[in-house]
């Protein structure tokens, strides 16, 4: 990874513990992955000692001139600046690329972390709004009432779902009354506003603060022999 000189210099002295710009290094170390490449401008301004450790842990490497020809070298090509945002720059401040938790796993991999993460997000929350486009068919329907079992909790809580209604094998009733005899407490209806009716993939919007992306159904979840992927975002203001 690459950052720009007033990123770096201000990251250098966080490492020194002089850095006195809180919100800019916050939001360089959300971002920040190592190892981190130099210009050869940049290397000019660091002290012999810094240069000397750098240039020993690059071993054959040639250092670049051009910021942007030398994050091409970097394993996410990426460079961090605070004013830029078209590639191959990420804004720390707000950008299109983002920086999330993420989990994958692989068949046969055992879900447990995942379902415990997934109900310590559920914990606390009122409203809960998933978008899946298969919800009432038959297998995905089974899943969400497992998952509704395992995740949700226990009091008043008011679920939105959004699917297509092509295709269906179930009702939207049925569902409805599934959920109510696992917890009458549980307010179900249909998302009439469409918040993810375009999308391909699966969400889980909690509170309408953190968002949950999931590549494939929440069968897959249960499905062993499936892989199961999940991301989570915290929706700021300008999402």
């Amino acid at each position: 990874m690459m950052l720009e000189d007033n990123l770096l210099e201000c990251y250098l002295k966080f490492k020194n513990g002089e850095c006195d710009d809180v919100d800019t290094i916050n939001r360089i170390l959300h971002y920040i992955k190592t190892p981190i490449l130099f210009t050869k401008s940049q290397l000019s301004k660091v002290d012999t000692a810094l240069q000397k450790s750098i240039l020993s842990s690059l071993g054959n490497y040639r250092i670049k001139d051009n910021i942007e020809e030398a994050a091409k070298d970097t394993v996410f090509k990426v460079i961090l600046s605070d004013t830029k945002d078209y590639f191959p720059y990420v804004n720390i401040k707000n950008d299109i690329i983002e920086n999330n938790f993420t989990a994958t796993f692989k068949q046969n991999m055992n879900r447990n972390k995942a379902k415990l993460h997934l109900k310590s997000l559920f914990e606390s929350c009122n409203e809960i709004l998933i978008r899946d486009p298969y919800l009432l068919y038959n297998n995905v329907f089974d899943s969400m009432l497992n998952f509704a079992q395992e995740i949700f909790n226990d009091k008043e809580l008011k679920v939105y779902f959004s699917f297509n209604k092509r295709n269906k094998q179930k009702s939207f009733r049925e569902l409805k009354e599934e959920f109510n005899k696992i917890n009458q407490n549980w307010e179900i209806k249909e998302d009439k506003n469409n918040t993810y009716s375009a999308s391909h993939d699966r969400y889980i919007l909690i509170d309408r603060k953190i968002e949950i992306i999931l590549t494939s159904g929440i069968e897959h979840l249960y499905d062993l022999e499936k892989d199961f992927t999940y991301i989570i975002r915290l929706l700021l203001k300008s999402n």
